[in-house]
């Protein structure tokens, strides 16, 4: 996912991501979830990711578990979310 835009701006996407916590609307798609997996690289406090398809969901923490090593926590309220935590 536009990895030279990426490693262009590395430093700046640092200063705005590391220690902060991010929310993803829509994330359990192709799109939303390249997004998070390249978020998480700059090391946030959390992504919290919103969607309404609960089984893509799913899907995402058990790729984020088994590529990140991360810990992935899943809650369905009104709407399905998802918390990762590095």
């Amino acid at each position: 996912m536009f990895e030279a835009d990426i490693q262009a701006n590395k430093e700046a996407l640092t200063k705005e991501i590391k220690g902060k916590k991010v929310c993803v609307i829509g994330g359990a798609g192709s799109i939303g979830s390249n997004f998070i997996k390249a978020v998480l690289r700059f090391e946030p406090q959390s992504v919290v990711v919103v969607d309404l398809n609960e089984n893509g969901l799913a899907e995402l923490v058990r790729d984020v578990r088994s590529t990140q090593g991360l810990m992935c926590r899943m809650s369905s309220v009104a709407t399905p979310s998802t918390t990762i935590i590095p």
